[in-house]
């Protein structure tokens, strides 16, 4: 594991919602839409969203 690491190479379950994903959800939060919105526009759930949201410090 320690040298997959090393070798740029995570490993455990991939994200639920991806870098691009990301990407348009913080362009929406800063546009004023609310989290309701962006789970019915980006069909998630929003115990998903809220975590991946705390995972990257907003």
């Amino acid at each position: 594991m320690k040298l997959l690491r090393i070798g740029g190479i995570r490993g455990g379950r991939p994200r639920a919602i991806s870098e691009e994903k990301m990407i348009a959800i913080k362009k929406a939060l800063n546009d004023g839409m609310s989290k309701a919105r962006i789970c019915r526009t980006f069909e998630g759930k929003r115990s998903t969203l809220i975590d991946s949201l705390n995972r990257e410090n907003i």
